[in-house]
């Protein structure tokens, strides 16, 4: 049985107390409500923690756990002119923001962390231990944000980690909703069981799956200059191991790093970005500000506590939340894609 030091366990204590002091929480042992004012704070904290793309997605905080999804994108036309000499005839304001029916609906989504005696010791020297555990917890959560959005197709009233280790059954992602809209015939398309291949003589290279894609998004957003392409790995990786065999070392001159440390590409006229967590054969053209993550700040509960039968400390974290797409117009999604291995070099 694992036993933890006394230095480890003043240390998992003062964590402990200071948590409970930064949220006003006065009892340690029951779970506590997670200050409001400090749940965004907490999200700015989990993209630099974790992966800067949760610095890209529109993270917003709801009050109810049900309404309508806000899109405060450019959704068309607001300059005209008006002849207000014609009697009866007035200026009319033009919305900036999707007006289409899209409403949310949130879930209780549970983030429990164990974090071992011999983790806990192998800390406790530290003269940052409490940031050392705070960052640990957010980077977890933080990814599992990521993971879920582009993974996640259902809601299981209990979740199944082995069957689903993606996070599938947490929660409908972004891949999902846009499957699965009322949008669905005019801006997703089903690339599996052979529809689209990489390489072939239809769909020859990726920037013309990219350049199709983004045709597919409505012409009140196709050309916004916040528009990018959303590409998975695998067809990059592909694409570029085609030119190296062709090209040798000749650059590409395809790729630029962002401050954030985001390493852009440039397929079929957009910045292309191959976020954590995407799967496999999927291109999407889409607005950053596109992929809502939704929550409730007053939701936020966190209990830490001492678990000796598992030899480990245990960080409890739950909140209600979902996923969202802001206009389903501006996200055209092209998924199940599979490379012709046998693609001849030019």
């Amino acid at each position: 049985m694992g036993i933890l030091s006394d230095t480890g366990r003043r240390r998992a204590e003062e964590f402990r107390s200071q948590l409970r002091q930064f949220h006003g929480a006065t009892d340690g042992v029951q779970a506590f409500t997670v200050d409001p004012s400090r749940a965004q704070e907490i999200h700015l904290l989990m993209a630099q923690d974790a992966s800067p793309y949760l610095g890209l997605i529109d993270n917003q905080p709801r009050t109810d756990m049900r309404g309508d999804v806000l899109y405060m994108g450019d959704s068309g036309l607001v300059s005209s002119r008006t002849n207000t000499a014609t009697p009866g005839t007035e200026r009319t304001p033009k919305s900036v923001h999707s007006l289409g029916k899209n409403e949310y609906d949130m879930y209780p989504v549970e983030r429990d962390i164990k974090i071992g005696y011999s983790v806990i010791d192998s800390w406790a020297h530290l003269p940052n231990f409490m940031d050392v555990w705070a960052a640990m917890v957010r980077r977890a959560i933080g990814n599992d944000i990521l993971r879920v959005g582009w993974n996640g197709t259902s809601y299981a009233s209990g979740t199944n980690m082995g069957t689903y280790p993606q996070g599938e059954d947490v929660a409908k992602g972004w891949l999902e909703l846009a499957r699965a809209s009322d949008y669905a015939d005019d801006y997703y398309v089903d690339g599996s069981g052979g529809e689209v291949v990489l390489g072939s003589e239809e769909f020859p290279n990726l920037d013309y799956i990219v350049s199709t894609t983004k045709g597919r998004v409505h012409v009140v957003y196709r050309n916004d200059p916040s528009l990018v392409a959303i590409v998975s790995q695998n067809l990059i990786d592909h694409e570029e191991q085609q030119f190296y065999k062709a090209n040798g070392r000749k650059p590409t001159e395809k790729s630029k790093m962002l401050e954030n440390g985001i390493i852009v590409k440039t397929y079929g006229g957009l910045p292309a970005y191959s976020p954590p967590f995407l799967p496999d054969g999927v291109v999407g053209a889409t607005t950053w500000k596109n992929l809502q993550r939704l929550f409730q700040p007053s939701s936020m509960r966190r209990k830490v506590e001492d678990k000796p039968e598992l030899n480990a400390y245990a960080d409890w974290n739950s909140n209600n939340e979902c996923y969202a797409i802001g206009d389903y117009r501006a996200f055209a999604l092209v998924d199940g894609i599979t490379i012709d291995e046998t693609q001849p070099l030019e």
